[in-house]
């Protein structure tokens, strides 16, 4: 993950102490994050070109203004209109169909092109060369000084806030030898129109190129990204993505949680670099724990710890970086031992004794997302259980403290952990065992709440009240709700789940699964470890339940965890770590879950389901569809201020619909082959939706017409649009048989848009006969004419329910 972000957002720097502080890479950080525009360095533009792969800026009429260098490197440029006819203008033409719709969505049109009366740009590349060339190369443009002297002091007051947040990265870069084609660029527009916005281009990403604008909308911030791309010179293969600057492995965590659980860490792992030249590494960390000391090889060194912003186009969770600076003398081995000291608080009491672990996913210093060995070494307040990632493999307890030791047996990609006081249970299925938590209670929003009680006129002694007097209130307590008094049932439905999945998925990530609650409406499923919302552990209509939707109760009682299991296989075994392909993994583990639920409880039961899905895609929100918010594969980009749940239905249910779909297409025993064979092929690698397809297309039956399911992606995963079926048929007698004839239509999506859609015929009772049509091919409807023995007595669009559509 890059950890630059678009320079229009501001952060605060935390330093650990006033001494690490003190040292040159904080110099060099304060002396960035201190730049001034050089009025010297100003110049009168006319005709001015930049280009930044495919961002193109027209600084029509206007002055630029350099900052002054730092590090013997400019790093910022400033574009402003100074006079009523001065403009500049941006044009970016997304390179696909779906990120053209993408931009329309927001701007109304294909691409973006607007006029801008001032762009602050932040660079490590060769922007500030190229722009210079540019200025000296266009005949209108010229020194202007005086006019600097005017523009620098105001501007630079802005300057200061809006690299705040690129200050870190332009540190790493400039200490790393980045420049040219391996730095980053960043601008800040202010439209005529649209507003401030950002544009950037980062080799280091996978999509390098990125336009989006922060948002906020009911009391929160949404980074909205309009478009997000390959860059022209990563397409056409003229530039390769820089390597990583290296990645961790080997971890072993030493952790402490006090009797407050406040958690204090000392986190070793080996530290392999990519690139010899590097002087300063990055690394992720939550940004609720504080760094006091960085080691490596056993010396100490500088670090600069500093928070990020809260929203932004590349930012997964709130989280800091730490910037480790690597002196001369420690570069000269490309592994070595890292060491790390923090502490702080991600533990926190949800109520009644329940524990919600925070900072799940980065409670520890990362670099990258390399698999890598754990040994995860906890010790905290005895009367508590500690479950994590791995296998448990030593457990004891001394003067009021329990210490637990956890080894992940093979290379991972992440780590966990949760806490609580649980009872327990385990199963063993074929060799592997499920280990089940659950607490004795229930987070404070979920505990019963006391029912006030009138008493009639006498009291307990028989005496009649006053009625004058008020009512007397008693507040009984009501039975305490515990997911411990479930917790065999909650073990065999688990474990017979996980034996569902791992007869027809192949080996899951780890020979040891837990699965244990967490407070809130979530769950999450690490490697051997799975978090599930409280309200998983109960039945419909028990009382925690009981004011929830129909909807809402079937799903956290029948479909969150079993959910959850899956990810032991989506997302663990097989991963996609790209946002673009992410969805896969939440697609296929929330039709595990509805294929568990079709084996339990029957078709009817997953049906349901899957037509409470396109209810919900078809919502409307800002008078469209949640549906049309985006296809399948914006991933995260689907969350925006105007439909803020489409990510979820998105991704998730329309995801479902999707594997339900190609499920129809390649029938039960090809389906079910091709997901066994992607998790036995691609076992700890990653899977993209591109090679997603190529494995479904492997499978396909014979004169399909859509062999390579170029089609079928094109439709639901890259498109959008749910299709409106609706058939008018007739049928004469004649000659002792029956003349029928169908005409099938189809709405609500474009002309172009091939379906093979199955209608069955009903003629007498128990017998029926299924003919395929065809619709989409650019006709406004097709059919077919057949002639029947019986008459017939109704028509069934889709009589399988394997098609996202509405059938009229």
């Amino acid at each position: 993950m890059s950890l630059s972000v678009a320079a229009r957002l501001v952060a605060a720097i935390l330093c650990a102490s006033a001494v690490l502080c003190a040292g040159p890479g904080a110099e060099d950080l304060r002396a960035i994050k201190g730049l001034e525009l050089d009025p010297d360095n100003c110049f009168r533009v006319r005709d001015v070109f930049l280009e930044r792969e495919d961002a193109k800026f027209y600084f029509t009429d206007g002055h630029i203004v350099f900052a002054k260098p730092v590090l013997g490197r400019i790093l910022a440029a400033l574009f402003v209109a100074t006079e009523p006819t001065d403009v500049g203008e941006i044009l970016l033409i997304p390179p696909s169909p779906a990120e053209r719709q993408s931009v329309a969505r927001f701007l109304g049109e294909t691409i973006l092109n607007e006029k801008f009366r001032n762009a602050m740009m932040f660079f490590t590349d060769d922007t500030a060369r190229e722009l210079d060339a540019a200025i000296r190369d266009a005949p209108g443009s010229k020194p202007d000084a005086e006019a600097g002297a005017r523009i620098a002091p105001r501007w630079s007051v802005v300057l200061r806030n809006l690299i705040e947040s690129s200050a870190p990265r332009a540190l790493v870069d400039l200490y790393s030898g980045a420049e040219g084609a391996d730095g980053f660029f960043s601008a800040a527009v202010r439209g005529g129109i649209l507003g401030r916005f950002d544009i950037v281009v980062d080799p280091s990403l996978p999509e390098q190129v990125i336009a989006g604008q922060l948002v906020r909308s009911g009391g929160r911030a949404y980074y909205e990204v309009w478009s997000r791309f390959e860059a022209r010179a990563a397409r056409n293969g003229r530039r390769a993505r820089p390597p990583a600057v290296g990645h961790l492995s080997d971890y072993r965590i030493e952790a402490r949680l006090g009797t407050g659980l406040d958690l204090s860490v000392h986190a070793a792992a080996t530290l392999v670099l990519s690139n010899p030249q590097a002087r300063a590494v990055a690394f992720e960390l939550a940004d609720s724990l504080e760094v006091t000391a960085v080691r490596v090889s056993g010396e100490e060194v500088e670090f600069l710890q500093e928070r990020l912003p809260r929203a932004g186009p590349r930012k997964r969770n709130e989280f800091a970086i730490v910037v480790v600076i690597l002196p001369e003398r420690l570069r000269v081995a490309d592994r070595q031992e890292i060491e790390f000291e923090y502490a702080g608080k991600v533990v926190t009491d949800a109520g009644s004794g329940i524990y919600y672990v925070g900072d799940r996913t980065n409670w520890y210093p990362r670099l990258g997302d390399e698999p890598a060995q754990y040994e995860l070494n906890f010790r905290y307040p005895g009367h508590l259980e500690l479950v994590a990632t791995g296998e448990l493999v030593a457990d004891f307890t001394r003067e009021g403290m329990r210490y637990s030791q956890f080894r992940s047996g093979k290379p991972i990609r992440i780590a966990g952990f949760n806490l609580g006081n649980y009872a327990a249970a385990s199963r063993e299925v074929d060799g592997f065992r499920i280990e089940v938590r659950a607490t004795k209670g229930v987070e404070s929003r979920l505990a019963p709440n006391p029912v006030p009680v009138i008493l009639p006129d006498t009291t307990l002694t028989g005496r009649r009240r006053d009625r004058r007097s008020a009512p007397v209130l008693v507040a009984p307590n009501p039975a305490p709700v515990s997911p411990a008094d479930d917790l065999e049932r909650i073990a065999d439905e688990s474990a017979a789940s996980f034996r569902y999945f791992l007869e027809r998925f192949a080996e899951p990530a780890m020979p040891v699964t837990v699965i244990s609650p967490v407070p809130g409406d979530f769950g999450q499923g690490f490697p051997g470890l799975v978090y599930a919302a409280t309200l998983s552990y109960f039945e419909r209509g028990d009382r925690p339940l009981r004011n929830l939707s129909p909807t809402q109760q079937r799903f956290y009682a029948d479909l969150m965890r079993p959910h959850e299991i899956a990810h032991q296989w989506w997302g663990n075994v097989v991963n996609a770590p790209l946002d673009r392909d992410a969805w896969l993994m939440e697609a296929l583990a929330t039709y595990s879950s509805l294929l568990w639920l079709e084996e339990q409880d029957g078709v009817k039961e997953r049906d349901a389901v899957l037509a409470g899905f396109i209810r919900n895609l078809q919502n409307r929100s800002d008078g469209k569809t949640v549906e049309s918010a985006g296809p399948v594969v914006l991933g995260r980009r689907l969350r925006t201020s105007k439909v803020p749940e489409a990510y979820r239905v998105i991704v998730y249910e329309k995801g479902a619909w999707i594997m339900h779909m190609l499920r129809g297409v390649l029938g039960d025993r090809a389906f079910f082959g091709m997901l066994r064979t992607l998790c036995e092929s691609a076992a700890g690698a990653s899977i993209t939706t591109e090679g997603f397809r190529e494995l479904a297309a492997e499978y396909v039956p014979e004169g399909y017409r859509d062999p390579e399911l170029r089609d079928f992606f094109d439709e639901w995963v890259y498109g959008t649009g749910i299709p409106k079926l609706a058939a008018k048929w007739s049928q004469k007698a004649r000659g002792g048989r029956h003349h029928f004839e169908l005409r099938l239509s189809m709405s609500g999506v474009d002309r172009f848009f091939p379906l093979q859609v199955p209608v069955e015929v009903h003629t007498l009772p128990q017998r029926s006969l299924v003919k395929t049509v065809t619709v989409g091919d650019g006709e406004d409807e097709a059919g077919f004419s057949v002639v029947l023995r019986n008459p017939a007595s109704r028509v069934v669009i889709d009589p399988q329910g394997s098609l996202l559509a509405v059938k009229q």
